[in-house]
């Protein structure tokens, strides 16, 4: 506005006359003067924006977060906090291989709670998504070598109406000398939320759960921008 005001101030002013009186022998023209202004007033907008957005990175948290499978056969998120310090809740919801489609409350690994207060600038927490319990018996009745009988189950550990509460998301029992061994897998959402708010929101982030024998897979399930907008 300021440049567009110069640029067409009209001649009658005399001040306007005298600047270019006295700018005129140095080559200086109103037009010049305005796009001065113009570039001043476009590096100060930049620099107040650049503080603001620094300010407002500063007061949120951020989270990375990594998925994986314990020594215990726990199904462990690790969630690392590099911005603000905040509280942090999350919950899931099975999207394959359940009939169970509620949105259910995870419990922090670390406290046991719906909620728990991770420190900024590298705080961490764990979520416990589930687990797989090591259930073996021998039958050694009327064998000379006894067999090795393995139970699989797999549990997803939620919070229900405040209370602690066991999913069972399979179970299957199986002879480890035969051909046969269980396979399971499930898609599971998960969403994180914090007060204050997270500064990229982690919202229905797809997670795989596979088991193959006696084998326990966790992993994150990668969805492309275009798979994610037609969904």
């Amino acid at each position: 506005m300021v440049a567009a005001f110069l640029i067409g101030i009209p001649d009658s002013f005399s001040a306007t006359r005298d600047f270019v009186t006295w700018a005129s022998p140095y080559g200086i023209q109103p037009i010049h003067l305005a796009f001065w202004l113009l570039g001043v007033g476009a590096t100060y907008t930049a620099i107040i924006q650049g503080i603001r957005i620094r300010q407002f990175e500063k007061s949120h948290p951020r989270i990375t977060v990594r998925p994986y499978v314990s020594e215990n056969k726990r199904l462990i998120l690790e969630v690392t906090n590099d911005g603000f310090g905040g509280n942090f809740s999350a919950k899931a919801r099975i999207r394959i291989g359940s009939p169970v489609t509620d949105s259910l409350d995870l419990q922090w690994e670390t406290n046991g709670q719906v909620r728990y207060h991770i420190g900024g600038g590298g705080g961490e927490a764990t979520l416990l998504v589930g687990m797989q319990p090591k259930i073996h018996k021998y039958d050694a009745i009327n064998q000379k070598s006894p067999t090795l009988f393995h139970s699989g189950e797999l549990q997803l550990l939620t919070i229900k109406r405040g209370q602690p509460f066991t999913l069972h998301l399979y179970e299957w029992k199986f002879d480890a000398t035969s051909e046969q061994v269980p396979h399971y897998e499930c898609e599971i959402e998960i969403t994180i939320t914090s007060e204050p708010t997270l500064l990229k929101p982690f919202k229905r982030k797809l997670y795989k759960i596979e088991v193959n024998g006696l084998n326990l897979n966790f992993k994150e399930i990668l969805i492309s921008h275009k798979q994610g907008s037609q969904t």
